[in-house]
Parts: C-alpha cells; sequence; structure tokens
C-alpha cells in the first residue's frame, strides 16, 4: 500500500495536486504570497525538496533533521517563511504543488 501511495504522488498531475491540496489545509496566505513572489522561488523549492528528503530519511531513525547550509539570501527567506508560520508539512505541500507555483510565477511575470 505505501508503495501504491509513493507512486502515485509521483503521477499526479496539475489538476490532481490542486484537488488534493483543497482536501487538506491549504498553505497560509502570507506564505503562499512570499513563495510566489519571491525572486528566488526555484532556489527555494530546491531547498524545500532537499529538506523534504533528508526528513525522510532522518525519520527512520527517529533523529532531528540536521539542514545543510544554504545561501544568505535563502536562509534569510526561509527565516521568514518559518517566522510567518511555515512547518515542515507546509514545506511538503509546497514541494508537491512546486509546479503549479512555477507556472504561476511565470504567468504573473508574464503579465508583468
Amino acid at each position: 500500500m505505501l508503495f501504491l501511495d509513493v507512486l502515485s504522488w509521483k503521477m499526479l498531475t496539475g489538476v490532481q495536486v490542486i484537488l488534493l491540496s483543497s482536501l487538506k489545509e491549504p498553505v497560509p496566505r502570507p506564505i503562499y504570497d512570499q513563495v510566489i513572489r519571491s525572486s528566488l522561488i526555484e532556489p527555494l523549492l530546491d531547498c524545500l525538496h532537499n529538506r523534504h528528503l533528508l526528513r525522510q530519511s532522518v525519520c527512520r531513525h527517529d533523529r532531528e533533521p540536521v539542514y545543510p547550509e544554504v545561501a544568505d539570501s535563502l536562509a534569510t527567506l526561509i527565516r521568514k517563511l518559518t517566522s510567518q508560520g511555515m512547518t515542515s508539512d507546509i514545506e511538503d505541500k509546497l514541494v508537491v504543488s512546486c509546479q503549479h507555483q512555477l507556472r504561476l510565477r511565470s504567468l504573473a511575470l508574464f503579465k508583468g
């Protein structure tokens, strides 16, 4: 069953991600806006993905994750998001919906 869950997450389309996110508690609006408007959206989502993978691997050993250092500007953004209430669960939601967020960002830049 776990294998099917992992497989199904990898096969989600954009519409399915939106539908699934509507079934769970949404990402708080201040955090969502900060991520979408950030010029560091791609490095941020990469960093959050790496943190997600690290949490998964450390979780198996019942230890707290020690996150690698990141660039100062990215660390500042992560601290700001954390102070606004970003948790590991919210990070995971952002990671799952990253393709959707990147599309929204490109549309926002296109409209200008």
